[in-house]
């Protein structure tokens, strides 16, 4: 039996889901290992993105190993040790600071005295021509306005997992189209 039209781009809808969670979940690592490398080879905005704008241009900055990146994707790292493992003081202590605080060592053996970390360490953490200043606190995030609406009253934002109450509706047969808010 041929399928329709609506059951092909209900798999490809899917399929589109299944794409997303995978790059989703590889984002986090990929990030992580540019930073390392940012860090490790001392690279500058110019070497990276080619010509950047005239406030920018300024001599290289000695780089710090990449921050540590939270949850919420911005953090300024508080915490390092020698071998350049950080923390943001956010969410659970790391393993490695675990054990050093096990051992005796105190948290303010391991905090950050504010020293910026290099120009593209200040690309990084948003901080465009400023490199070497703090970072100001990060703003809170406000709700995202619901682009998708079920009969129920059950919204989403389109960002994020897909809500169990979606993906029933469109196990159902509904669309995309039929739910946007």
């Amino acid at each position: 039996m041929a399928k329709t039209l609506a059951q092909v781009q209900q798999q490809i809808y899917k399929l589109q889901l299944q794409a997303d969670a995978l790059k989703a979940k590889e984002v986090p690592g990929v990030i992580k290992r540019i930073k390392e490398a940012i860090a490790h080879y001392d690279l500058t905005v110019e070497e990276v993105f080619g010509s950047a704008p005239a406030a920018q241009h300024a001599p290289k900055a000695v780089a710090a190993p990449a921050r540590a990146k939270d949850k919420q994707g911005k953090g300024v790292v508080r915490y390092r040790d020698t071998t350049g493992r950080t923390w943001t003081g956010m969410g659970p202590k790391p393993q490695w600071l675990k054990e050093a605080l096990a051992a005796g060592q105190s948290l303010d053996s391991f905090k950050v005295n504010g020293a910026g970390g290099g120009r593209m360490r200040a690309m990084l953490n948003g901080k465009g021509d400023s490199a070497g200043d703090a970072a100001p606190p990060a703003a809170k995030k406000s709700a995202l306005s619901p682009k998708y609406k079920d009969a129920a009253g059950h919204t989403w934002s389109g960002r994020g997992p897909t809500p169990r109450w979606m993906k029933d509706a469109i196990a159902g047969g509904m669309t995309m189209e039929q739910l946007a808010a």
